[in-house]
């Protein structure tokens, strides 16, 4: 029997892997949505101006080598990705390191940014993780994550309990957030100042935008089972009508906020 793949939560263009989660329907697997790449690296963008450019490289720690959604949005500057040997994906980085000490040295990157990995470090190594990128950043550290409110976290546990109700294996990225916890506000701006450098926070990410297209993507893909084809073109327009949405309605405050960005200044 020949079996159809549906990824729901990514473009095929963009070249980002979703979650790897597969579960069989009949004779379809779903592969359910990672959220929304681009606008996760978009957010990262305003804190670059200035620092990119085809001479000045940038370190993206817990990315990979073949990011096609940074290939994109800056396409003049070069961009080098240091990750762990298992990260959970699967995916691979120019360089792969031990997790504790990024084998670069002081001031080597102009700019060093993190994209929703430190949410995926146990609490009690993030300070040394962000340590580590002020290190062999020369310029600016800048680190996106989901942080812990009530909102964030009832989001969260509402999508995983949607999944579950439709029969579909939880999210891994959202099992991985419960199991090492999101950061608090407090908890950034904690480290942050251990680090003696000047820095900011700021909100990022509307909450209920983001989540409205992930729920959206569950109910496509149950409504539209049985023509996978259909499924899957309803599941794209779901992620480029929803990354259009969050690109125009930023969060006007940290109560409609889901994630952070800490950037840190040498």
């Amino acid at each position: 029997m020949t079996k159809n793949v549906i990824e729901t939560g990514r473009n095929q263009s963009d070249g980002f892997p979703s979650d790897n989660n597969t579960t069989e329907t009949g004779t379809m697997f779903f592969r359910l949505p990672r959220g929304f790449p681009r606008h996760r690296y978009r957010v990262v963008l305003p804190y670059l101006e200035g620092s990119t450019g085809p001479h000045k490289l940038i370190l993206d720690v817990g990315g990979f080598s073949d990011n096609a959604v940074l290939e994109d949005l800056l396409p003049e500057a070069p961009v080098y990705s240091v990750n762990i040997h298992n990260e959970y994906h699967g995916r691979h980085g120019h360089v792969t390191y031990n997790g504790e000490h990024l084998p670069f040295p002081d001031d080597c990157f102009p700019v060093v940014i993190s994209v929703d990995v430190l949410e995926h470090v146990p609490k009690q190594h993030r300070a040394k993780l962000i340590e580590e990128m002020v290190r062999v950043a020369s310029h600016r550290v800048i680190i996106s994550a989901p942080f812990a409110s009530d909102k964030n976290l009832k989001h969260e546990a509402d999508l995983l309990k949607a999944l579950e109700t439709a029969g579909l294996p939880p999210k891994q990225s959202l099992v991985e957030h419960k199991k090492f916890g999101l950061p608090t506000l407090l908890e950034l701006e904690n480290i942050a100042t251990a680090t003696g450098r000047r820095f900011q926070i700021q909100p990022a990410t509307n909450a209920e935008i983001d989540f409205a297209g992930l729920s959206a993507q569950i109910c496509a893909l149950l409504e539209i089972q049985n023509n996978p084809i259909i499924a899957l073109n309803c599941a794209k327009g779901i992620v480029d009508r929803t990354e259009k949405e969050l690109e125009k309605n930023p969060p006007k405050s940290w109560d409609e906020a889901y994630r952070a960005v800490l950037v840190i200044d040498k």
